[in-house]
């Protein structure tokens, strides 16, 4: 059997994130993201971090972070 070209380049990319980052900045309109919850982003955070939301997508969520968006 074989892994495909794109399941090695995802567990590549995986490998090196961070386990939290000061900012996290949701740009984009993708349906994987759209699918996520604020508690999924959140999760990436230090505990000062800091979540932009550019297109307010979670916007009507609690926020457990400081919170961002246009």
């Amino acid at each position: 059997s074989y892994a495909s070209f794109i399941s090695v380049e995802k567990e590549r990319l995986y490998s090196c994130l961070k386990s939290s980052y000061d900012v996290v900045i949701l740009a984009v309109t993708h349906k994987e993201y759209l699918n996520q919850n604020i508690q999924y982003f959140e999760k990436l955070l230090t505990d000062q971090g800091i979540f932009v939301d550019i297109k307010g997508i979670h916007r009507k969520q609690v926020h457990t972070h400081s919170y961002w968006t246009l």
